[in-house]
């Protein structure tokens, strides 16, 4: 299974978690609602951003894009290590990473990136 790379600088901060909800609620006629759970379990969703990502990273071999095409933008799953914990979890691109082009000088280019990732 392939993991996450290393990439050469961290995420910014907040690293947003949220728990999927897997509620399933039926409203009935006489005002009251029915709620019954959707799985067994439930699932993280991790909102994770770059500020300034080098070129390098973006593109690079083994790098952000390379982990986008082997694992065919979300079909697949990866090992993510979570920055805060370090908890290793199997993922997979809910939103594939959004690359804004911040800055560009005679070295290299500079991106912010954004990407959901949601526990398979």
């Amino acid at each position: 299974m392939p993991a996450f790379p290393t990439l050469s600088i961290a995420p910014t901060w907040p690293c947003e978690e949220e728990r999927e909800d897997a509620t399933i609620r039926s409203e009935m006629e006489g005002g009251y609602q029915h709620t019954r759970p959707r799985y067994t379990r439930i699932r993280r969703r991790f909102k994770v951003g770059y500020h300034m990502l080098p070129e390098a990273d973006k593109s690079g071999a083994n790098k952000l894009d390379a982990l986008v095409t082997t694992v065919r933008e979300g079909a697949d799953s990866f090992t993510w290590s979570h920055p805060a914990t370090g908890t290793q979890y199997t993922v997979r691109f809910e939103k594939i990473p959004e690359y804004k082009c911040v800055l560009k000088n005679a070295v290299t280019t500079y991106y912010d990136v954004e990407f959901t990732l949601l526990e398979v």
